[in-house]
């Protein structure tokens, strides 16, 4: 049987991607009749403004949606199967570490600190003939190891694949800790186990692909025997993958819903028509039969989870309550937005009054300094009559008070910083002889733009002149050469 991939199916895969977007369209409506702007648009302006949305900075908040909407790109099937294989690994290691196990590993390594706390000259990994060994801190460590252990090999015993020991991997070693690591510090290692204590290989699940690679290019996943699961256990799972990871769950979801709307197809696979480019495809046969080049292949979601299957009607209540928070939350925080917004509109309006006091200040300063503050001052003012093309000769700076974040500021002040800050001439005191000087800085900038001008144009005529007679010369040429022609003939 050819492996040719199902052509319609990428359309009403698409059509499941939309519904799956649905879910969470909200975001991206209107949040009001009144105005154009987005909820996603107002969780951004907020976290600009700093304000709270939900009882948390705007910032975290932010977070939080985007971690529930777009955390993650499940952009085929190796990411997707990999994720899932993620938190479900995680999952039975977190049940795995009972109550009991955790104060049994807390109370260990606490042991071993305090060890390490009495006794200055002890250290990790001495040998037994080390002058300087301890073997109630030896043994401590291998009970601790003993119990890691005990817990990766209950975990992977409920997966059935080949070569499973790198599966859940003891992340036991020397130096985990030291005399100086406080209590809080054990307690958060007890607290999140899969966090410090183990590693999780899901690559002996889910094989990755290579283009072309010398290795076998066509690879499968067996769904559904895979892992042996009570079905308390698998429910448990589902759930949390509902709760903890509702867009992975989500995903899933989306999953078996297109196989549901398409019962011709058997397989989800993943193809790979280049090193970096990969697409989904989906195929009539079972999984084991398929041997296209470049692909990794499965059976259906619900091979895997079951009864437990994820589906869109089991979803759709929990994220419609999700929404209904956010918009709630956003609700809440438009008139703090909007006061937020106020505030900082007259901080920086004040902000600009002291801009603009503190730049007066400084030129009327240099205005009755020495020749050279004089003539920069000269220069700045100059700008505001249209005079450019003087530098400064020095660096100025002044300082005022910004009003947003309550501190003085250095300004540096630059050719153009009159105009840039709207400072007007209203407080700033010129004497006759120094309204001179800008007159005939006005009158010496126009002359030399008006001669600039006129070199321009006597070059530009030169050019002109050059173009037309090499032109006339080359009409000649071909004139002659043309009428000797005639002649011949």
């Amino acid at each position: 049987m050819s492996n040719r991939a199902i052509r319609n199916s990428k359309l009403n895969f698409d059509t499941m991607n939309k519904d799956k977007y649905e879910v969470f369209q909200a975001l991206n409506e209107p949040l009001n009749n009144a105005s154009d702007m987005t909820v996603w648009q107002f969780i951004q302006e907020a976290a600009t403004y700093d304000v709270e949305i939900g009882g948390i900075n705007a910032y975290q908040y932010r977070q939080k949606v985007q971690n529930l909407t777009q955390a993650v790109t499940y952009d085929g099937l190796h990411n997707t199967l990999s994720h899932m294989m993620n938190v479900i690994l995680t999952e039975l290691i977190e049940k795995a570490m009972t109550p009991n196990r955790r104060a049994t590993l807390l109370d260990g390594i606490t042991r071993m600190r305090n060890q390490l706390v009495n006794n200055p000259d002890l250290r990790w990994g001495f040998a037994d003939n080390h002058p300087n060994f301890n073997k109630a801190f030896a043994d401590q460590q291998q009970d601790t190891f003993n119990l890691l252990k005990e817990v990766s090999d209950e975990v992977v015993s409920k997966f059935k694949v080949k070569n499973n020991y790198g599966l859940v991997q003891t992340r036991w070693y020397h130096n985990m800790f030291h005399a100086s690591t406080d209590d809080a510090y054990l307690e958060q290692m007890a607290t999140n186990p899969c966090t410090y204590f183990f590693t999780i290989n899901s690559g002996y699940l889910i094989p990755y692909v290579h283009f072309q690679s010398s290795y076998n290019s066509t690879q499968m996943v067996e769904l559904e025997d895979m892992m042996s699961l009570t079905d308390d256990e698998m429910e448990d799972v589902v759930l949390t993958l509902k709760e903890k990871h509702p867009r992975l769950h989500l995903e899933i979801a989306s999953i078996h819903e297109f196989a549901l709307a398409n019962p011709q197809v058997a397989s989800l696979a993943q193809s790979w028509t280049s090193r970096y480019s990969h697409a989904w495809c989906f195929f009539k046969q079972h999984y084991s039969d398929i041997s296209k080049k470049n692909t990794l292949s499965c059976g259906l979601i619900s091979d895997l989870f079951g009864k437990h299957t994820p589906t869109f009607a089991g979803l759709k209540s929990d994220w419609e309550q999700k929404m209904i928070q956010i918009l709630d939350d956003i609700k809440k925080a438009e008139p703090v937005l909007e006061n937020a917004k106020k505030i900082d509109e007259e901080n920086q309006n004040k902000t600009a009054e002291n801009i603009e006091k503190a730049i007066t200040a400084k030129l009327n300063e240099m205005l009755n300094g020495n020749d050279d503050e004089q003539s920069d001052a000269l220069t700045l003012i100059g700008n505001l009559a249209g005079i450019q093309g003087h530098q400064l000769s020095q660096n100025h700076t002044t300082t005022y008070y910004d009003v947003a974040h309550a501190q003085d500021q250095n300004l540096y002040l630059h050719w153009n910083a009159l105009l840039q800050y709207e400072v007007s001439m209203d407080n700033i005191s010129l004497t006759d002889k120094q309204q001179m000087i800008i007159t005939s800085r006005y009158h010496l900038r126009q002359q030399e733009m008006t001669d600039a001008h006129a070199r321009t144009c006597a070059q530009l005529a030169r050019q002109i002149a050059r173009q037309t007679t090499q032109h006339d010369e080359q009409m000649a040429a071909m004139r002659k050469a043309f009428n000797e022609y005639q002649a011949l003939v």
